[in-house]
């Protein structure tokens, strides 16, 4: 979890605001390396410079901004679209902890979920939450 963290522990108000646009060129291509089927390095950097003096004037608590508050903020006023990486990053960032809380839990209770017949819960999801398309 610290490594994760080290990762994307720039992602906040606080270390956008004092960062120096080098530094963030250099932790948005780190990142871009690990993700980078998700992520474009150059991209997110030109979106973080961009977004951090933005979000600075229309947030109230942007140098304390927590990247979940910074991802309701891209929500909020719908800029989704307008900066993709961060809102990826953010996204990847903040469901880590829950994947792995799952896999713990999984590895955990090993007896049952070697019991756990994954196929037929797939089965049943499916049918529960197949969408039909009417023509």
């Amino acid at each position: 979890m610290n490594k994760v963290v080290s990762d994307f522990g720039f992602l906040t108000g606080n270390k956008l605001f004092n960062m120096k646009s080098e530094d963030v060129l250099k932790w948005s291509k780190d990142l871009a390396m690990k993700y980078s089927e998700d992520l474009n390095g150059f991209d997110l950097y030109s979106e973080l410079e961009c977004f951090k003096n933005q979000a600075y004037n229309l947030m109230d608590n942007f140098k304390s901004a927590t990247p979940l508050e910074l991802l309701k903020f891209i929500h909020k006023y719908s800029l989704k679209d307008v900066y993709p990486n961060i809102e990826i990053a953010l996204r990847i960032f903040l469901t880590i902890p829950d994947r792995l809380t799952n896999v713990g839990i999984i590895s955990i209770e090993r007896e049952l979920a070697s019991k756990f017949n994954f196929e037929d819960t797939i089965d049943e999801f499916s049918t529960k939450k197949a969408r039909k398309v009417k023509f």
